[in-house]
Formats: structure tokens, sequence, C-alpha cells
């Protein structure tokens, strides 16, 4: 192979020194370009040698040059010697590929380079090197940019509050009604940081959070906070407990109530949201000052609002009211923690394990008092006939002990007295027998 080229540079290069050649204007370009301006110390780097006129190319030669302790040459010939097949070529490349030794600023190029045109005339190169940084990774981490700022914030919806600027990251921006959706646009102040959170953004009725988060070429990231506010149509005010609550009008606000049907009820002539279950009645929602939004019982003849809290237990669900007029004899009133809710109960002799709670199921409508079993999770009707069986029960185990209790008095006290009679025997026998002795001695 050597000497193939060898003998190919020698016949070039006879050309030049012993055939009449023809000068020309025409220039060639060799251009020598990296695949990228910075490669990491043991990673590969391409480079491609091009060459080119504005007439048609015959023959060509160069020698690549190169730094052998920055750069080592994994292909392409260091020597080219080649030439065209017909009229119609303009230009040639060729590709290297290189892996990166150590740190430093390097060049690829070429010399002695000759070039002809396919008339054989002798054109001038201008030669152009390939030039870039071979980096360590964490020299080249040190180069990243941490500019994390954003240059323009937009909502096309309305106008954001306060006006943008690159160092406020929190805004607010108020919607029309019945918006549902808004456009947020950005721009950085430095075209390599990355934007998430714009776009196409859905939003609900009340406060909507939306957040960019604009990430540096570093991984440093700044967020910028936009709370959204998507006003009610004509608020609807209800005043409970000097409190002031709005009514809402929209479904996906809130979970329905188990076991009710939606529906609409007429509020300042206009139908908005309800739920409803005939054994029970009619459920809104109501949203407070703070955006907290619960479920009450409305009367509309009364007009008046109770707070609907009701509690799922393995079999049923019960809506626990306040309209038990009389607690079953025996029972302590206490309070029962049952998910986020402390409500009233009742207890008998400080049970831990039963409690009695009062309310209506929602599935058939029975309301009263329920024997709620806190070790299952279940409830069951509790019944009059149930409680005055338990309070007989309970009286005549309080008597069972009682007898026993005298039973077992009787039988102690008896047992002293024996005990007593016993020792007073046992007390005269040793007198007789003291007075026979005392006699005797007289005697004598």
């Amino acid at each position: 192979m050597k000497k193939k080229i060898l003998i190919i540079t020698f016949l070039f290069l006879s050309i030049f020194l012993f055939s009449p050649i023809k000068l020309e204007a025409a220039t060639a370009y060799i251009k020598a370009t990296p695949s990228k301006s910075t490669v990491l110390v043991g990673n590969k780097i391409n480079v491609t040698v091009r060459i080119s006129s504005s007439v048609p190319i015959g023959s060509w030669y160069y020698n690549l040059s190169y730094n052998s302790s920055y750069l080592r040459l994994n292909s392409g010939d260091v020597t080219v010697v080649d030439s065209a097949t017909n009229s119609n070529i303009y230009s040639k490349t060729y590709t290297y590929t290189f892996t990166a030794l150590k740190s430093g600023n390097v060049s690829v190029s070429t010399k002695n380079a000759s070039v002809l045109s396919f008339s054989e005339s002798y054109m001038t190169p201008s030669i152009s090197p390939a030039s870039f940084k071979i980096m360590t990774l964490a020299q080249l981490e040190a180069t990243y940019s941490s500019n994390n700022y954003l240059s323009e914030l937009k909502v096309q919806e309305g106008t954001l509050s306060p006006a943008f600027n690159k160092d406020t990251t929190k805004y607010t921006i108020e919607l029309e009604p019945e918006t549902e959706k808004i456009n947020v646009s950005a721009k950085t102040i430095d075209s390599k940081a990355d934007i998430k959170g714009t776009g196409e953004i859905s939003v609900t009725e009340g406060l909507n959070v939306i957040n960019v988060v604009v990430t540096a070429e570093n991984g440093k990231t700044k967020t910028y906070r936009i709370e959204a506010t998507v006003k009610e149509l004509k608020p609807i005010e209800i005043t409970i407990d000097k409190k002031v609550y709005t009514i809402v009008r929209k479904d996906n606000l809130y979970t329905p109530p188990i076991d009710f049907d939606k529906t609409t009820i007429k509020m300042e002539e206009e139908d908005v949201l309800a739920y409803q279950n005939e054994k029970i009645g009619v459920i809104v929602g109501l949203k407070s000052e703070d955006n907290e939004i619960d479920l009450y019982l409305y009367d509309s003849i009364k007009n008046d609002y109770k707070k609907y809290i009701a509690i799922s237990f393995k079999n049923s669900n019960l809506y626990l009211s306040d309209n038990h007029s009389q607690i079953p004899v025996g029972y302590k009133e206490t309070e029962l923690e049952l998910g986020d809710n402390l409500i009233k109960a009742w207890t008998y002799n400080k049970n831990k394990n039963f409690f009695l709670i009062y309310g209506i199921n929602t599935e058939n409508g029975e309301e009263g008092f329920y024997q709620y079993d806190k070790k299952n999770n279940t409830v069951q009707r509790f019944f009059d006939d149930q409680i005055k069986d338990l309070i007989k029960n309970d009286n005549f185990d309080k008597l069972v002990i009682y007898v026993l209790g005298a039973v077992v008095g009787v039988l102690i006290i008896k047992d002293i007295v024996i005990l007593i009679t016993k020792i007073f025997k046992k007390k005269d026998v040793v007198e007789d027998v003291d007075l026979t002795r005392s006699n005797k001695k007289k005697n004598k």
C-alpha cells in the first residue's frame, strides 16, 4: 500500500515538475471542519477535509497535519493523492476520526497541498484548519451558564400583576368567568436555558397555580409562580353563623356525595348545581372565603343550611344527624374520631370497641341510633329493645354479683364463728386442767 502511494505521489509530482502547467486564476479551497466545537477527553471527534473549487478539479495532493500528543487518529489516510474520474467533479470530501487525549486548544489542517484543475491547470490552494477545544468534564461544566432568568412572561388572556421583571417570581392574574384554558408564553435571557410549564394550561373556577420552571445550562432552576383566579359568574352569597360563603356552580370542584343524584335548584332566579337524595334532601356545595369547599344540606322552605357529614363504613353510609331526642339509658356522651371528623357518640360502661352514633342511612333512609363496631368498621341499627335487654342483662349480672358476694360473706362469717368457738372451747379445757392441778396440791 505504501509503495502504491509512493508511486502515485511520484507520478503526481512529475506532472508538476516535468509537464507544462497552465496557470489558472481559479482558487482551490481545502477546508477542515470539526463535528463539534468541544470534545471531552477520551471521546471521539470527526474532522472532514473538503477540497472544492468553482471549476472542475482534476487531481490533488495533501498531508494531514495534527498534534499527536492531543489527538490519536483512528481512521483516515494521513497522505491523500487522488484524482477526478470526469469533468463534473467540483469537490471531494474526506472524513477522519480522532480520539481526544488531553485538554487544550487544537487544530487539524493540511500541508504540502497541491491541486490541479481538470484541464491540468495549477490552482492556488486556500487552506482553512479545523479548530476546537479538548476539555475534561470538570472544565466543561465550569463553562456552563447559570443564567436561569426569563426575559419575558405573558398570559394571552390577561395581564400579569405586577408587571414582569426578571427578578420577580410571583404574579397574579384575574380571568373572566367560565375561562377553561389559558396560554402562557415565556422567553429566557440565555438561549441555552430550558423552560417548562408554558403552553396551553387548563384552569378551573377559583385559584389556579401555574409554575413556570427555568433550568439553566448548569442545571440550576428558578420557578416563576402565576396565581390565576377564574372569577365566578355573579356569585350567590350565603351567610352562615356570620361567615360568608358562595354557591359552587361546577361539579368538578368537589366529590359528589354517595347515594345522591345530580340535579339543579333555583337560587336568585338561576339554576345552580345540587345533589338530591329522596330520603335525606338536597345538598349544595359552599365555598368559604378561604376557598375551602364543604357540602351543606339545604332546606329551601326554612332557607336553612346544615353541614353535611357522611361517614362510609364497610356495610353502609351514614349521614350524621343531631335530630335525636332521647339518649339511651346508661349511655354516656363521648367524642369519636372517624376519618377527618370528630363526631358525637355514646358509650356504655366506657366500652372502647362499640359506640352509638345517630344518623340516617343514605341508601334506605332509616334514621336512628346505630351501633358502630370500631374493630370491623361496620354499623347496624340499634333498637330500644336491644337497649332494654342490655340494661336487663346488665342488672341481672349485677344481681348475680351481689348474691354471690352475699353468699361468700355468709360463708366467711360462719367460718369465723366456728373458729372463735373452737378457740373458746380450748381455753375452757385448759382452765379446767389448771383448776384440777391446783386442788390436788391443796389436798396434799
